[in-house]
């Protein structure tokens, strides 16, 4: 996933946005690129986390989406904010008056951010397991299938056949009760033994 990258960027861009704010305005103009290069960041890793939902919602049912979406759409709206008062506070929105110079200026919040990131990661984080779990249930229901129709094989003694019935096991079939045989062998063989078996 793409979002501890998005953190660290975004906790750059608020400091070096607050850094600018409190520069005059000659030194703010030299870090300028590097608050830039940080936009370009977010930008890609932003274009990235909404192509990694496009291509989990197209690979899964849709109520994947229908899980993941808000937490994507509050992301969205808390990064456009962000972005916004960022720009804002360094002095480089289109339109904007020069940034404050006052040194008791608030760093831009990344509270929001912060909840909205948590609650997209764990949503995202719950529901991808989800399938995962799916599969190893599967598997291991299908391993006790077939360790339920072996172990019943092995018994060859008449306390294991005690252990497996006080388990609930009511039906056996094993080498305890006779080796294979033909057929016409085993209706001899259930004739006589009819009282044991039934």
């Amino acid at each position: 996933m793409r979002f501890p990258e998005l953190l660290d960027v975004v906790d750059s861009m608020r400091r070096m946005a607050w850094q600018m704010a409190v520069l005059p305005a000659t030194a703010r103009q030299s870090q300028q690129t590097r608050f830039l290069v940080l936009e370009g960041r977010l930008d890609a890793i932003v274009t990235g986390i909404e192509s990694d939902y496009r291509e989990a919602f197209s690979a899964s049912p849709p109520l994947l989406k229908v899980r993941l979406e808000p937490g994507k759409v509050a992301l969205a709206a808390a990064l456009r904010a962000f972005r916004v008062d960022s720009l804002c506070q360094a002095g480089l929105a289109t339109g904007a008056a020069a940034a404050p110079t006052d040194a008791a200026i608030e760093a831009v919040p990344l509270a929001p951010v912060i909840v909205a990131l948590h609650a997209a990661w764990t949503v995202s984080q719950t529901e991808m397991e989800r399938p995962l779990q799916v599969r190893n249930d599967a598997a291991l229901h299908r391993m006790w299938l077939h360790l339920g129709t072996a172990l019943p094989l092995i018994v060859e003694w008449a306390q294991e056949v005690q252990v497996l019935q006080d388990a609930g096991c009511d039906e056996l079939q094993s080498f305890y009760f006779a080796r294979p045989m033909p057929a016409d062998a085993f209706s001899a063989w259930l004739l006589e033994h009819r009282a044991e078996v039934m």
